[in-house]
């Protein structure tokens, strides 16, 4: 699951013309914009072994500053004492899940007028950012989406290796979206969201299983996903199993 985490990320900063760096068991990825979202530290462990690299690449964001996130698994208390002595502060977490793709899927549930769709052109692109972004609300970070997605619309989508973004629409109103990063036999689940007014149809589930039919196709093997505790059952409807949590750090 970090693993795939690290690639998608890693994939859009190149995209983006960002900068991945690997040291001692810490990856950064700098997108080159500003944004939390999409610049990201992940340390495979935070311990004593890691804290100096670890306060160093959070040191080199928040002298620029530039917005960033640190996205750990397995958070122990010694953890929890490492990222603290590097100034972050803990903001969010999530509920680690896995599912083995190999066993039969059940039937996609329907929801009446609802059509999904592969992203394949620029307004494509825009139209994902923009419901990604009103995630965000007022928060400069919404603005800060949209640029990432309005860089990304001037690529052509073929590009995107690995990345498999969706378009769900009723009579032609774009309503959600989700997406599906490829790894290596594995599939990751991200971005699955409804805009505000129609939450609660089943679009975000449809969306859910949508993604999950596309990754069988693909031949992977194992999904993986991070659930907010709201969309955890959801998820274990459709045979996925908690393995642990995922934690989100920001600067104090």
């Amino acid at each position: 699951m970090r693993d795939n985490f690290i690639t998608k990320s890693s994939s859009l900063a190149r995209l983006l013309g960002g900068v991945i760096d690997h040291e001692g068991g810490v990856v950064t990825v700098d997108c080159g914009l500003p944004t939390d979202t999409f610049t990201v530290i992940v340390p495979r462990r935070a311990d004593s072994g890691t804290a100096e690299i670890i306060a160093r690449k959070v040191g080199g964001f928040t002298s620029s500053p530039t917005p960033f996130a640190l996205w750990s698994w397995d958070v122990d208390d010694a953890a929890r004492r490492v990222l603290a002595a590097c100034g972050l502060r803990h903001t969010e977490t999530h509920v680690a899940m896995v599912a083995d793709l190999t066993k039969p899927a059940g039937d996609e549930p329907s929801v009446a007028g609802l059509s999904i769709r592969d992203v394949a052109t620029a307004a494509d692109v825009l139209t994902y950012g923009a419901i990604m972004a009103d995630l965000f609300g007022d928060h400069p970070e919404g603005r800060r989406v949209r640029g990432v997605f309005e860089r990304l619309s001037r690529l052509p989508p073929e590009s995107y290796a690995g990345l498999r973004m969706v378009v769900a629409s009723v009579a032609d109103e774009p309503v959600g979206i989700g997406c599906l990063f490829l790894g290596q036999g594995t599939a990751g689940i991200y971005d699955i969201v409804t805009r505000e007014p129609l939450r609660r149809r089943g679009i975000g589930g449809a969306v859910f299983a949508h993604l999950l039919t596309l990754a069988r196709e693909s031949g992977s093997v194992t999904g993986v996903l991070q659930a907010s505790p709201d969309g955890q059952g959801i998820y274990a409807r459709a045979g996925f199993v908690t393995v642990g949590e995922v934690h989100t750090y920001e600067p104090a």
